[in-house]
């Protein structure tokens, strides 16, 4: 959007872009955290806590990302209506 007035269907898409990219990105570090939890190669009580930490951190990541996802997918509707308001 428009920094100035928030009526740039133009400027919605592209921030909408911007979000998008963002959740894929955050995607990218949950799987990464996924493959961590995978290779934790150890036993005892310090992995099982890892195990744990990392369970959460990646959990988090996923919920993160699909929030930004919810965002993009707003700001793209936000765009579409914009552009249909225009003259």
């Amino acid at each position: 959007m428009s920094v100035t007035d928030g009526t740039d269907p133009t400027a919605a898409l592209e921030l909408a872009h911007r979000f998008r990219a963002a959740a894929s990105r955050v995607h990218g570090l949950a799987e990464t955290a996924a493959r961590a939890l995978d290779g934790v190669a150890y036993e005892g009580p310090a992995a099982s806590r890892d195990r744990s930490r990392l369970a959460e951190a990646a959990a988090v990541l996923r919920r993160s990302a699909a929030g930004l996802d919810d965002v993009a997918a707003a700001i793209q509707r936000l765009a579409v209506v914009l552009a249909g308001t225009l003259p």
